[in-house]
């Protein structure tokens, strides 16, 4: 799926469920382990060579310490969030299906076994050099599938790329704008701006005589109009709604 930019809290669960009843740590990590996966793609969070990221390297990219790293791992474990896994050559089968078994490496310590198995409930982990575990978000894809409908490819939203027609009418009530405002500056921004508002005749003239009385305003007339706002500026704030008083007997750049 590739990297996100975004990924979605759930307002109920969030305020109300289950992970409201964490300690404020504990919520702040969950939301930057969603924001890792969703950055990471498909909800895995995954070394290069599908290899995971020790508890060192996980502690440093959550930029907290390696104990809150630890204890939070375990409470998202206990709480069905996550799920821990190796590649299949790591873990024997027999792991995963018989709960009391114990690798052979083991074997000479057996008390060990079952308390490593309960720390590391899927985790094959190894004495001397345990292999990180590759973090899966559980039910990603049931709670963060709306990405792939929300986004949409960027489109040239240019007067260009419509038909001659609609071109030609609005290039005409452009250069209405354009000719009326006092500041040229910026056309190409004024443009689009321009475009996205698509005005009718009506607000096209509402527009200009805005302008008209905005032209003999204080705020535009003073230092010879240096505090005009550029176009595209005035556009996307809806200047056109504002109120401008005109001062009476005024010499405009005089």
């Amino acid at each position: 799926m590739g990297s996100r930019t975004w990924i979605k809290l759930h307002c109920d669960n969030w305020l109300s469920g289950s992970i409201s009843e964490e300690p404020p740590a504990i919520r702040g990590i969950w939301a930057s382990l969603l924001a890792l996966a969703g950055n990471m793609g498909d909800g895995v969070i995954v070394a290069p060579g599908n290899v995971g990221f020790t508890n060192e390297q996980m502690a440093s990219m959550l930029k907290i310490s390696i104990k809150m790293w630890t204890r939070a791992k375990k409470v998202f474990i206990d709480s069905g969030r996550i799920s821990l896994s190796l590649p299949s050559r790591f873990c024997p089968s027999k792991w995963q299906s018989d709960p009391t078994f114990c690798p052979s490496r083991w074997q000479s310590d057996p008390i060990s076994c079952p308390s490593k198995r309960q720390s590391e409930p899927i985790f094959c982990p190894s004495k001397n050099d345990p292999t990180p575990p590759i973090i899966t978000i559980l039910n990603w894809k049931k709670y963060q599938s709306e990405y792939e409908r929300v986004k949409k490819p960027v489109q040239n939203i240019h007067p260009k790329n419509k038909n001659k027609n609609i071109d030609k009418e609005y290039k005409e009530r452009f250069d209405i704008f354009w000719q009326a405002y006092p500041k040229k500056k910026s056309k190409g921004q004024a443009e689009t701006a321009f475009y996205k508002i698509s005005p009718d005749e009506q607000l096209l003239a509402t527009m200009v005589a805005t302008i008209e009385q905005a032209k003999k305003s204080d705020d535009w007339l003073k230092e010879k109009g240096k505090y005009i706002p550029y176009p595209a500026t005035w556009l996307n704030a809806k200047g056109w709604e504002d109120e401008y008083e005109a001062k009476e007997d005024y010499n405009p750049w005089g």
